[in-house]
């Protein structure tokens, strides 16, 4: 199952930075907007969770449904929930599983390439959560486990063929 490893570990890094980046979040911290049209870090939890729904729903397999409850416990919980689900897909799958696509609505897809694609939005919303907390928090000095988004983005390149 290295196959599987190779293509969870940056997703397991990217999840660790990002509850790095909550860790110890107040509510009232974890609600802040700095303007109407972004999104909270609460509400970006919900929304990285949202995302992995959508594209298992996309590719026909079995998620979860959003949280009824509002709260950072909540999101966070969600989060961790659908990791274990994207993990438990994964773990199912034999290498010519994890790469055979599949027709969808949005195109030739695999669970290959939705893990992919999760975990390059999962670092890019990182660096949301991150700035939007030391916006409200300037004294906050997490590292939001940026030694584990180095190590995610190193395995993430390797998994990226070097152009001929």
């Amino acid at each position: 199952m290295a196959h599987n490893d190779a293509l969870l570990t940056p997703y397991r890094l990217g999840r660790q930075s990002v509850y790095r980046a909550v860790e110890g979040l107040a509510q009232a911290d974890a609600v802040w907007k700095p303007a109407p049209h972004v999104k909270s870090i609460q509400e970006t939890l919900i929304h990285l969770g949202g995302a992995e729904r959508f594209w298992l729903t996309t590719l026909g397999r079995g998620t979860l449904d959003f949280p009824e409850d509002d709260g950072l416990d909540v999101a966070e919980a969600f989060l961790r929930a659908m990791q274990g689900v994207v993990e438990g897909h994964v773990a199912a799958a034999d290498e010519a599983e994890l790469v055979r696509a599949q027709t969808t609505e949005r195109g030739e897809l695999s669970l290959a390439w939705m893990v992919k694609r999760v975990t390059q939005h999962m670092f890019y919303h990182l660096g949301t959560v991150v700035y939007l907390r030391a916006c409200r928090q300037p004294d906050w000095h997490g590292d939001a486990g940026l030694r584990h988004w180095q190590a995610a983005a190193d395995a993430f390149s390797a998994l990226i063929p070097a152009p001929d």
